[in-house]
């Protein structure tokens, strides 16, 4: 009988020391991670740790035309880009507010990505057309087409007991046991001074992910935890004074904002031919400025009678290309220069002299008319009767 006594009075105490471990400290957040910590960065931002409820991360960026997404396709180039000031504000409101990002929530959008900002398709060309990007909201950050990439993750890869220990400060356990972790009870077991996140993916709300620490004040004995659903969040609703419990949030990553993630405005264009009136003695059209409207210059194979080129269409998709584009040939010959008689600058004469028919045509390399005969240039009919003698051929 004497022995059931003592055995119960010592069963006694030792409930009594274990709530007295759990009720006898002031309540003191650790520092190991700090409240209200404030994040600031730019894009990208990776912020791969917990946060305690009542977090900022603020962003901010100077756009340039590398970061533009529209700006980085074929045929496109960004002109007169004027960064503006965009912002993007998460707060961390922990597990039982919002579940996105981690539970960081939805950010707060502010300022416009540019001020100022022409995309221009085939700058520099026949073919060139710029759009105003300032228009119709394809600045503002919080459109589909800037706003950033967002994603959170979990750090709970192995959970023991359901329950995963993230960034501990010092000594969290599985059980209760002061010397071998072995995962056989119903409790965990918290060290004092000692700060960490607990993650119970069982639990749902504002106990999934939570911030616990318990100061250094009173006994160095481990502080028991019950360990199942229901207890364990009778204990983050209720937790004793020598513990700090806070709702937390995951990690987050946030990247590609204010880089207009779209696919350019089409930019099909089909070739259309330049129309060259007259006759010629060389290729009129030697380029895209010369020989068409719309499209790019490819020269083909002339004929005896015809110059020929093409203008294929461009852009993407490709547009059609256009028909052969034509300018005449000169019937005739063209005059070889001969034999000068005397150079003047004056070409205003329009005489024969001797017995040599005048070509039709007066300078060299022009049409001229007939064939095989030989022609006189008179260049001043006044000075000597000077002239150029030549054959058309």
């Amino acid at each position: 009988m004497q022995r059931k006594r003592k055995r119960r009075g010592a069963l006694l105490f030792g409930i009594s020391l274990c709530f007295f471990v759990l009720v006898s400290f002031s309540q003191t957040a650790s520092a190991d991670k700090a409240a209200n910590k404030s994040y600031v960065g730019g894009d990208p931002f990776v912020l791969n740790e917990y946060s305690r409820e009542g977090s900022t991360v603020s962003l901010a960026k100077s756009i340039s035309v590398a970061d533009i997404d529209v700006c980085n396709h074929p045929d496109v180039t960004c002109q007169n880009l004027v960064s503006g000031n965009p912002q993007i504000e998460f707060t961390c409101h922990g597990a039982g507010g919002s579940s996105a990002n981690g539970y960081w929530g939805d950010p707060s959008y502010s300022g416009v990505c540019w001020t100022s900002l022409d995309v221009c398709y085939f700058a520099g060309t026949i073919n060139e057309y710029c759009e105003d990007y300032t228009a119709s909201n394809r600045n503002i950050i919080s459109e589909p087409l800037n706003r950033p990439t967002i994603t959170s993750s979990s750090l709970c890869s192995s959970p023991q007991k359901g329950v995963c220990n993230i960034e501990s400060s010092g000594g969290f356990y599985y059980n209760q046991s002061a010397v071998i972790d072995t995962y056989v009870d119903d409790m965990f077991s918290i060290d004092p001074n000692t700060s960490l996140f607990v993650e119970y993916p069982a639990l749902s709300g504002a106990n999934a992910t939570s911030y616990i620490a318990r100061n250094s004040v009173g006994t160095n004995n481990r502080m028991m935890i019950p360990s199942s659903t229901a207890d364990f969040t009778r204990f983050l609703s209720n937790p004793p004074p020598s513990v700090t419990r806070e709702k937390a949030c995951q990690t987050l990553s946030v990247v590609d904002f204010c880089t207009a993630k779209v696919s350019p405005t089409p930019t099909t264009i089909d070739g259309v031919c330049k129309a060259i009136p007259g006759s010629h003695v060389s290729q009129p059209a030697t380029d895209t400025a010369s020989g068409c409207d719309a499209g790019s210059y490819i020269d083909l194979s002339d004929t005896s009678t015809e110059w020929q080129w093409r203008c294929d269409g461009i852009g993407t998709p490709v547009g059609t290309n256009s028909p052969t584009c034509t300018a005449s040939k000169p019937s005739g010959g063209t005059f070889v220069h001969v034999f000068t008689n005397a150079e003047n600058t004056s070409w205003d004469c329009d005489t024969v002299s001797g017995n040599m028919p005048k070509c039709l045509s007066w300078n060299p390399g022009d049409a001229c008319s007939p064939v095989g005969h030989y022609c006189v240039y008179e260049i001043n009919c006044s000075v000597n009767n000077t002239h150029k003698e030549g054959q058309c051929q």
